[in-house]
């Protein structure tokens, strides 16, 4: 079922988002295997690279469970389309503005 979280993010600017996207995807570099991509080790990789990068993004969130590296690595493992929504509203927010950011 869709869901809301309310979240506070992290003041950042265009510029400085640039910065951390550059980190985020010097992060995501493939493990291979004969040329394949191992997904097991990949996804368990970019799961605590996800916490990682949520940490930085966020102030606070409305979840009930404190706002944790271990908390959100369990959130982008089980509810992965939850993660990838608070990316994209930080992304929103920090590249295109809105009134409140």
């Amino acid at each position: 079922t869709d869901g809301v979280i309310a979240a506070t993010f992290k003041y950042r600017t265009r510029s400085e988002f640039g910065v951390m996207l550059n980190e985020i995807f010097k992060d995501a570099n493939e493990e291979k295997t004969d040329g394949i991509p191992d997904f097991e080790v990949l996804f368990s990789k970019m799961g605590d690279k996800n916490a990682d990068h949520l940490l930085a993004c966020l102030e606070s969130w409305d979840l009930g469970e404190d706002l944790t590296r271990a908390n959100l690595a369990q959130l982008s493992d089980e509810v992965p389309a939850a993660s990838a929504a608070l990316m994209a509203a930080y992304r929103s927010a920090c590249v295109d503005g809105a009134l409140g950011n």
